[in-house]
């Protein structure tokens, strides 16, 4: 029996992924990635679609393809994929199945998850240590193998699917082989632009005329935490009632809903979440029976997005990737899920940032090999356990928070200070009023301009590093940021004061603050992990 074609929310973009069957190398030799991206392309021909960057790894590869068609979409990979299972397995003497799965789709919902998308797929061969830049990477789109005469990539979009990834300078600079009498920029630009001006994809904006599926834990309760979390508030708002009021009865709540349900909803709104207490830590994970519900929903409808209530971060990993979109909602409070339907349906344009760094896995903490250690406190009078007693280790010392990750260069699951938003703006080249300090304060100026369509707010970060301390200090420092609200297509000038006490770290020896004399840079950016510019002075 044929499977049913996969059905997406509206958008022509999609993050694809292939896998070897058990994780087995099937495109480890030259030969083999060389035979599947030409069976890619002759197939491709076949169908009404565009391949607009592409990565080959030795047991699976990725694809970001533009497709109007979502039936286009699943007719073409499984006829690829069927083409190279013949041909892998008459090569290697064996049967059976090849690819894990068909394929795994991940919708795009925006054009800085577009950009994020490219940025992922080119980093994946520096990320496994094959090589130290994607340019150096034969099997992938990146640079000079997209420019050949026989490349998969189309050449009405191949000037906007390249950008260089040097050191965490130039971020949004793109890589241009041919019309470079245009500004590089703007050429990207104007083409993302018009392509998501054409299917007005800005945001998640649900149309009402669809089968809307809520399910999940925080549906009729609102969420909140324990002790000094738990406010209870009046006149509250639940989710259910806050989508329906916009949705009618397009939303529809199923407890515990059947694969089948789950397939049939054109989107699935999932709620889930943690109750959290003060001085009392939980593991870094859903409990047992919600992550298996995640996995349960994420698996059999792409089109899910994820609503988290917490008060902390949760482990994501095992599902993060299958989502159409997630939105981390903390304790929103009485009318929190008001506020969310706004954002929803494109009423109001987020502009949140993390506080904090989410992990990957609880093995890139600091904490982890440390809890649980410890033993039990026992009332001696009655012989019951009254509470248990835990080891404390700060083997962080001053890399707290994201200095942590940053400084280990562990890749984060989500950075600090990172923001998603229906609009997308651009950072000029900062100036400074000095490249030597002395005892007076320096000033740095950045303009930053919206270049979306819709009106919206980021949060210029600036962070400070000392280029060759004398102690350990963190990779960066954030010592100044500023949140930014702009019309589509307005600009505005931003200045920063740094003065020397925000280059002061505490002597040990002389218990107090010192400034080191030497080489700092400025970093500026819309994260930890998302540095557009890099300036250099000198504290004389």
């Amino acid at each position: 029996m044929s499977r049913t074609p996969k059905k997406y929310i509206n958008t022509p973009f999609f993050h694809i992924m292939v896998q070897g069957i058990n994780k087995e190398p099937i495109f480890e030799t030259s030969i083999e990635a060389e035979e599947y991206l030409k069976l890619i392309k002759q197939t491709k021909e076949e169908f009404d679609l565009q391949i607009l960057s592409y990565c080959m790894m030795y047991n699976h590869a990725h694809f970001l393809i533009y497709v109007e068609d979502d039936e286009e979409l699943t007719k073409f990979m499984h006829k690829a994929n069927l083409k190279y299972a013949k041909y892998y397995n008459k090569k290697n003497e064996r049967v059976g199945y090849v690819f894990r799965d068909r394929y795994k789709a991940q919708p795009i919902m925006s054009r800085a998850h577009l950009l994020k998308c490219i940025e992922y797929i080119h980093n994946n061969p520096v990320k496994a240590h094959i090589c130290n830049k994607p340019e150096n990477y034969k099997y992938s789109s990146y640079k000079f193998n997209m420019f050949k005469s026989d490349s998969i990539i189309e050449k009405s979009v191949r000037n906007f699917i390249n950008f260089k990834m040097s050191n965490g300078e130039d971020k949004e600079e793109f890589v241009f082989m041919e019309n470079e009498e245009e500004d590089k920029i703007d050429i990207c630009k104007r083409i993302i632009n018009d392509i998501y001006e054409k299917y007005n994809i800005d945001n998640l904006q649900l149309s009402k005329n669809r089968k809307i599926l809520l399910t999940g834990k925080f549906v009729y309760e609102i969420p909140r935490g324990y002790g000094a979390a738990e406010v209870i508030g009046y006149n509250n708002v639940s989710l259910i009632d806050a989508l329906q009021k916009v949705f009618g009865r397009t939303v529809y709540y199923i407890e515990k809903p059947t694969v089948a349900e789950i397939k049939e909803a054109d989107v699935v709104l999932l709620s889930m979440g943690t109750r959290d207490k003060e001085a009392v830590e939980r593991p870094f994970a859903l409990p047992r029976e919600d992550e298996s519900f995640m996995r349960y929903i994420t698996k059999n409808n792409p089109n899910t997005i994820a609503i988290i209530n917490t008060g902390s971060a949760i482990d994501m990993s095992a599902w993060n990737e299958q989502l159409a979109a997630l939105i981390y909602g903390w304790y929103g409070g009485q009318s929190g899920f008001e506020a969310l339907t706004d954002i929803i349906i494109g009423k109001v344009n987020p502009s949140g940032k993390l506080p904090m760094t989410i992990e990957r896995s609880f093995k890139d903490s600091p904490a982890w090999g440390y809890l649980p250690q410890g033993a039990s406190l026992y009332n001696e009078l009655k012989n019951e356990h009254l509470i248990n007693v835990y080891d404390v280790n700060y083997g962080e010392s001053v890399l707290v928070g994201y200095r942590w990750y940053d400084t280990k260069n562990i890749e984060p699951l989500y950075p600090f200070g990172y923001g998603l938003s229906y609009t997308t703006f651009t950072l000029t080249k900062p100036r400074l009023s000095s490249k030597k300090m002395n005892d007076q304060m320096i000033r740095c100026s950045v303009t930053i301009t919206n270049t979306g369509s819709q009106k919206g707010a980021e949060v210029i970060q600036l962070y400070l590093k000392e280029n060759q301390p004398s102690v350990l200090r963190p990779e960066k420092e954030l010592k100044r940021f500023k949140k930014i609200f702009l019309n589509s297509g307005e600009n505005q000038t931003v200045e920063f004061e740094i003065t020397p006490e925000d280059l002061a770290f505490w002597d040990d020896e002389t218990h107090d603050w010192k400034v080191n004399s030497g080489q700092y840079s400025i970093l500026l950016g819309t994260s930890s992990r998302h540095i557009s510019h890099i300036l250099s002075f000198t504290k004389e």
